[in-house]
């Protein structure tokens, strides 16, 4: 590299700590909540949680948030992998309403069964066949595993246009000419997933569809909105014995957390970043901030500007 080179790059990345710090400072009270790491070296990116899904009444960033940055840091990037165990058809299924179900799935109500419908039709991204989803619904009432019918039962509908702070962090990266870098690879978190207890899969299917469902959701986008992320892992941990919730958190967070550090650590070194992830995995004494701040970094708490 030459002189001038590196030059222009320190230039680049004190203009990028520079713009976080003003950023940070210039946030209002109803600014949304992300984490500031800064490396031994005086680095400093951003690491922000999502919830993956639009979900009303979350604060999102404002697309400048992404400017300077080197690095746009995900979970994984492309179709995820699903497993084959979990496409795999019941053993024995029984005849419930003329329809055959798996013995998991027969106490689903027909309510129930209505909102699982809603809720897949109303995150499709082109014009839906009702008749073709609750064909694809009913497949998936006879398999052998109920995760295929959870993934779809947590994604609640939200008002019509709404995007989900992945949608709408990546259009801002792909504005400022960033590719998601990620810290695993589909094979990966599917092998992970292949490792939860079948009964967590059970459980979170009955939470997401009781009539509690969408309070908690509005407990976690309020969790988002003041920082409060812990209140993620309290969810699991509380959890009754024997619902799998408590492998899941092991399996699927702090597994995953420690697998993804000497990548993330990388990244954080070579430059700004901005690191989206699972809300989840900020969370508690084993989450990234913890981690890495006992790897040296400096973790402090700072509000982003929201969008309008």
């Amino acid at each position: 590299m030459t002189y001038s080179a590196g030059v222009s790059k320190i230039f680049r990345l004190s203009m990028w700590c520079a713009g976080l710090a003003l950023l940070a400072n210039s946030a209002s009270a109803a600014g949304v909540p992300a984490f500031l790491v800064t490396t031994p070296g005086g680095v400093s990116s951003v690491l922000m949680g999502t919830l993956h899904v639009p979900a009303a009444g979350m604060r999102q960033p404002a697309d400048q948030v992404m400017k300077g940055a080197r690095h746009f840091v995900v979970e994984q990037a492309g179709a995820p992998e699903i497993g084959r165990r979990f496409a795999v058809p019941a053993e024995t299924t029984v005849t419930v309403g003329g329809q055959p179900r798996a013995d998991w799935a027969r106490a689903l109500s027909t309510a129930q069964q209505a909102t699982l419908l809603e809720r897949a039709q109303c995150h499709a991204t082109a014009p839906v066949d009702p008749a073709a989803t609750r064909r694809v619904l009913d497949f998936m009432l006879t398999r052998q595993s109920a995760m295929l019918l959870q993934s779809t039962a947590i994604s609640y509908c939200a008002p019509p246009g709404l995007k989900s702070r992945d949608l709408l962090m990546q259009e801002a990266a792909a504005a400022a000419g960033l590719v998601p870098e990620p810290l695993e690879t589909a094979a990966a978190v599917a092998a992970q997933r292949d490792l939860v207890p079948e009964a967590y899969w059970r459980h979170s299917l009955g939470v997401a569809l009781s009539a509690d469902g969408p309070a908690m959701l509005r407990d976690v986008v309020g969790a988002f909105n003041r920082g409060g992320l812990d209140m993620l892992q309290d969810l699991f941990l509380q959890a009754p014995p024997g619902s799998g919730a408590a492998e899941h958190w092991e399996v699927m967070v702090d597994q995953r957390n420690r697998a993804w550090l000497p990548k993330l650590r990388q990244l954080l070194d070579e430059g700004p970043s901005f690191v989206l992830v699972g809300g989840a995995h900020l969370a508690g004494p084993g989450g990234l901030p913890a981690r890495l701040q006992a790897a040296g970094y400096r973790v402090t708490r700072v509000e982003l500007p929201a969008r309008p």
